[in-house]
């Protein structure tokens, strides 16, 4: 299975901008961050084409000027037109070192906007009308309702990334992919445990990032930017767009009135118990009390925590444990970004290292099953 893939680098509406830019411009290692990204997507097996949703003519003129990001040759010939109706210009797969189709598109007014105008045009075009038939097409080839008629179009997944994460990996993308089960789940989120992380803080020699954490009875989890969701199959989509604006929002008592206002009405008293457990759990963390924060822990579990935000949205949800870390640690602020200009050698490396342990690991653990049998 492929899948379209939506990169998100734009910086309209509650998008936070570093040094004053769009942080999935910025460069790193004279690579634009977002690059980084597309340079590790072109290794994955199970990504099709990339959709790059932000400022389209500055999206292309560095698809044209970085056509060398980490392991790409130069391009050799001119971006291919697009198609009739299609988004912008593509780069076809094989150019330039692109392994994959990518296609710039124009970023709308907020990140809701940019993820499901990108992903209808992802949709097929429609069949030839009928004489008289198919008129009132609302975009493209797609119009409102066409997925109720077309079993295909309500099960479309698309793999959704953002375009700040300079340390993310093909390997951890694939793990992330290879795990997530679209048979039975209608969006998967990816997840971090604090464990893989530790190795990112910083110490008396080194600097580095500590993250905040849902803490969740299992472990305490850092969400990651790694999501593969079938659009049309989550009733209250517009909740992820309320969320994420009020993401850096510094007055607590607007993040606690939108996350109280969508419990209430969309999950019952249930999830607002559950609600308080989390917040509690990470106060007392956060003042050190780790004692306390592991009795409320006990009472927010994953299969709770994934019932809970799949009433909310009115979705099947999935939370997907990955294991090197690199997707977790996005640019949040110039602090992150220095941090990680400094440590990204060193940091890349570390990851390698992890995949050829898990590899020889799996290695071992076949050889020693053989021998058994």
């Amino acid at each position: 299975m492929k899948y379209d893939t939506i990169l998100l680098a734009g910086d309209r509406k509650a998008s936070k901008t570093v040094f004053g830019m769009n942080k999935s411009l910025i460069e790193l290692n004279g690579i634009p961050l977002f690059m980084h990204v597309l340079s590790a997507l072109q290794d994955v097996d199970y990504i099709g084409n990339i959709y790059v949703v932000g400022p389209k003519s500055k999206i292309e003129e560095l698809l044209k000027k970085h056509t060398n990001p980490p392991s790409f040759p130069p391009l050799t010939s001119p971006l291919s037109p697009p198609s009739e109706g299609g988004e912008g210009e593509v780069i076809k797969g094989g150019e330039g070192g692109f392994k994959k189709n990518v296609i710039a598109v124009e970023q709308k007014a907020n990140l809701y906007e940019n993820i499901w105008h990108t992903f209808l045009a992802t949709l097929p075009p429609p069949s030839p009308p009928s004489e008289g038939g198919d008129k009132g097409r609302s975009f493209g080839g797609y119009s409102a309702g066409d997925e109720y008629n077309n079993p295909s179009l309500m099960d479309k997944a698309v793999f959704v990334v953002a375009g700040d994460m300079p340390l993310a990996t093909s390997f951890e993308i694939g793990e992330f992919l290879s795990k997530s089960d679209t048979a039975n789940y209608d969006y998967c989120i990816g997840m971090t445990p604090e464990a893989v992380l530790r190795y990112y803080y910083p110490s008396n020699k080194k600097p580095g990032i500590k993250l905040a954490y849902l803490n969740l009875k299992e472990s305490k989890y850092r969400i990651s930017n790694l999501h593969l969701v079938k659009p049309f199959k989550i009733a209250n989509r517009e909740y992820i767009e309320k969320v994420y604006e009020y993401r850096y929002q510094k007055d607590i008592k607007n993040i606690v009135r939108l996350t109280l206002e969508i419990i209430k009405r969309h999950a019952g008293f249930k999830s607002l118990l559950f609600y308080i457990f989390v917040q509690m759990s990470l106060f007392l963390s956060h003042i050190h009390l780790e004692f306390l924060s592991r009795f409320f822990r006990q009472f927010v579990s994953i299969k709770i925590a994934e019932g809970i935000v799949s009433d909310v949205l009115k979705t099947r949800l999935k939370l997907i444990e990955t294991s090197f870390g690199g997707v977790a640690l996005d640019v949040d602020n110039e602090r992150d970004f220095n941090t990680i200009k400094v440590m990204y050698k060193e940091w890349m490396e570390h990851q390698k290292s992890v995949k050829v342990s898990k590899s020889q690991s799996i290695k071992d653990q076949s050889i020693e099953k053989t021998l058994t049998l």
